[in-house]
């Protein structure tokens, strides 16, 4: 993680377990990356 950063921002903490993102259920590491990318930073 960026001190500082967006995760940071969002109460993101090292070793949480991301499971969804905006109601949007993850299947797999790599569909976090996809979820995430059709959001502005």
């Amino acid at each position: 993680m960026i001190p500082d950063g967006p995760a940071e921002a969002a109460g993101i903490k090292p070793g949480d377990v991301i499971l969804e993102v905006n109601g949007q259920k993850l299947s797999a590491m790599n569909s976090l990356s996809t979820a995430i990318s059709k959001y502005d930073p």
